[in-house]
């Protein structure tokens, strides 16, 4: 008499790279002069699961006269990061930068200058290169926090006469994806039994 058993054990390590992803927010208008009392302000609401890792910004089809009038913020409830504090003000003079907005701007902790940098070394600039720029603070302040939830950019115009707005925006999370060891089964236990 012979018997065979036959155990059968599946293991599965299940990993994945960092995922990143874009999100969408309406434009508008700012209003002129409008300061903190009355602005531009555009939210996007995630309900995707994961933490930051990272965070990119982009001001989509920007036009603004006079750039060294604006405050740009993005915030999630809980932290609140500068994009730009009116470039130029005060080191330039009290107005801040003149040259224009006039194309897509992105904000990303790795850009290799600022609209501060950009100013310095072209006085005579009339519209800011569209492009990738470091902003005014770092934007590794929100890694660690939960992408869900409401994120929202706020733009005020802080001085008269110059005028515009944005097309929209888009906000780039990168989520690190989950790693799990998972035991798919502890399976096929099969015991029989074979006379001759």
């Amino acid at each position: 008499m012979k018997t065979a058993i036959a155990i059968i054990a599946l293991a599965g390590l299940t990993g994945a790279a960092s995922a990143q992803t874009d999100y969408f927010g309406a434009g508008g208008s700012f209003p002129d002069n409008g300061g903190p009392s009355n602005q531009f302000s555009s939210s996007i609401v995630i309900a995707d699961a994961g933490n930051v890792a990272d965070i990119n910004v982009t001001l989509n089809g920007a036009a603004h006269t006079w750039v060294g009038d604006l405050i740009v913020t993005l915030s999630n409830g809980s932290t609140s990061v500068e994009l730009i504090n009116r470039p130029g003000e005060p080191d330039d003079s009290t107005v801040g930068w003149s040259w224009n907005l006039n194309g897509d701007y992105t904000w990303d902790d790795d850009g290799a200058s600022s609209f501060e940098d950009v100013g310095n070394l072209n006085d005579s600039l009339f519209d800011l290169p569209s492009g990738t720029y470091s902003p005014e603070n770092a934007l590794s302040a929100f890694n660690g926090d939960a992408l869900a939830g409401t994120w929202t950019l706020t733009i005020s115009d802080n001085a008269l006469f110059d005028t515009g707005g944005i097309q929209g925006w888009t906000l780039t999370a990168t989520v690190p994806a989950p790693t799990s060891m998972a035991l798919l089964g502890l399976g096929g236990l099969v015991a029989g039994r074979r006379r001759r």
